[in-house]
């Protein structure tokens, strides 16, 4: 049971900074400085965050937003360093549990949904093509 509390929380966490970043600096093949101010970004964002609520995470807002705020604008995702390096992205563990927990909570993702398709399309549009 404790096993199951804590991967949960790591879940909860983990939907609140890593998975909008990596989607948007993936999609955007830029640093955060680039989309730390785009709208689709900080909507990502907002569902992230409305998908962890319903999941029971206590957000510390004031944190997190100094988190984001003081992140270097310099700040790449590993998710885009695959992508750079020819692997294919782990879409599913970075954006699945936004996904996923919006669908079992009733809570629309359309733009995490816009950047998985966007970050696919820059794959695919690189020719990797690993492990499919």
């Amino acid at each position: 049971m404790r096993h199951a509390v804590l991967r949960a929380d790591r879940v909860k966490n983990a939907l609140l900074i890593p998975a909008p970043l990596a989607l948007a600096t993936t999609s955007a093949d830029g640093p955060l400085g680039m989309v730390r101010h785009d709208l689709r970004y900080l909507q990502a964002q907002s569902e992230a965050i409305a998908v962890a609520q319903a999941m029971g995470a206590q957000i510390d807002f004031v944190a997190l937003m100094a988190l984001l705020a003081t992140a270097p604008d310099t700040m790449r995702s590993s998710m885009q360093h695959d992508v750079e390096q020819g692997r294919n992205p782990e879409i599913d563990a970075i954006a699945g549990p936004i996904v996923r927990g919006g669908l079992q909570h009733n809570i629309p993702s359309p733009t995490v949904d816009e950047r998985v398709t966007m970050v696919w399309i820059r794959v695919n549009d690189s020719g990797n093509h690993e492990g499919s």
